[in-house]
């Protein structure tokens, strides 16, 4: 483009601006004639083509703006992200808060599990107590009933005696009765028991088989949240390199617009300077600040401020009338941005997902 321009400028300043007729007469001044008409056509042919050439530039503005719109829509979905991330965190804290309840009752089901076994001995222990106290009640009774046997024979001396026989007897027999009862309300208590200890592990096996379902699902919620990650990553890289592909166009339709304004003569010196461009908004803005430990993003800022400063100059050596600076200040232009692409490229190459 910049050769081109370089012709046509050249071609524009040596000749002059309308066709001349070829005369008929001295075949020398007629040959000199159709060589300046030569001239003028080759001098408006570049024009044309300089003209064409920007007209095509409206096709890369389609391709910028389609790229924009792209980036501009996966940006929106980064909310969705991590929205997503968000919900994955809370549920990963419920799974563990789950795992740690169920720790709990497991824990509390097998302090159950002891105290109904504890509650079986203590029982089998009063039973055996109890049935010792029966077998010494009896053994009491016999001895009482032999005392009477003994009393009778002795007579009228041995009443007395026959009488406390008779009220042991009696006692013994109501300890053996509620011997019988202790036993068997004991019995009750222990078949209850058992039956507690018999819930109470079946409980626990039921407990140990949902805690490890839950250490299973955990796992698999870990699995998804680190494909989530990977995605969200995966995403946020393309989105970027979306934009800076996107930026890079944006420097040849402003380049374009410049070529324009020097072809048309545009008297008009107002450009925007490197902050103000979508390059220069994101570069000095908090999503561009966190590639600053990147090298090329580091060394975008000079070649970048070039391009704007070596195009706003451009622009005022043309008011000036000075085509020589103007030629220095395009080609200064255009070294830039080939610099700025290439930092962007390298800057591209260095980020990973």
């Amino acid at each position: 483009m910049l050769n081109i321009m370089k012709k046509w400028t050249f071609m524009r300043k040596n000749q002059p601006a309308v066709f001349r007729e070829v005369p008929d007469l001295f075949p020398e001044q007629a040959e000199s004639a159709m060589t300046e008409n030569a001239d003028e056509q080759k001098h408006y042919h570049g024009e044309i083509l300089c003209r064409h050439l920007l007209d095509g530039i409206a096709a890369i503005e389609i391709i910028r703006n389609s790229l924009l719109d792209s980036g501009t829509r996966l940006a929106g979905e980064q909310g969705t992200l991590d929205e997503i991330a968000l919900h994955n965190s809370e549920t990963r804290r419920y799974m563990q808060e789950l795992c740690s309840v169920l720790d709990d009752i497991s824990e509390h089901a097998d302090k159950g599990l002891d105290y109904t076994q504890k509650l079986v001995s203590v029982l089998g222990q009063i039973n055996q107590n109890i049935n010792n106290i029966e077998r010494l009640a009896n053994q009491t009774n016999l001895l009482a009933v032999n005392s009477a046997i003994e009393a009778s024979h002795v007579g009228s001396r041995g009443a007395g005696f026959s009488v406390i026989a008779r009220e042991i007897k009696q006692l013994s027999g109501e300890i053996q009765d509620e011997a019988v009862n202790i036993t068997t309300f004991t019995g009750k208590i222990k078949s209850h028991a058992k039956a507690i200890h018999t819930d109470a592990e079946d409980n626990q096996k039921l407990v140990c088989s949902i805690r490890d379902i839950a250490v299973q699902a955990e796992d698999r919620l870990q699995n998804m949240i680190t494909s989530s990650s990977r995605m969200e990553a995966i995403i946020r890289f393309v989105a970027v390199q979306q934009f800076l592909n996107t930026v890079k166009l944006d420097h040849v339709i402003w380049k374009g617009d410049i070529y324009r304004r020097l072809l048309d003569g545009n008297a008009d010196l107002s450009v925007n300077d490197h902050t103000q461009c979508r390059l220069g908004k994101w570069y000095y803005a908090n999503e561009g600040q966190r590639f600053i430990g990147h090298d090329a993003y580091r060394k975008l800022e000079r070649p970048h401020r070039l391009v704007h400063l070596s195009g706003r100059l451009a622009l005022e050596a043309r008011a000036q009338g000075s085509l020589h600076d103007e030629e220095l200040h395009l080609s200064a232009m255009e070294d830039a941005s080939r610099e700025v692409i290439e930092n962007i490229d390298d800057l591209l190459a260095s980020i990973s997902y």
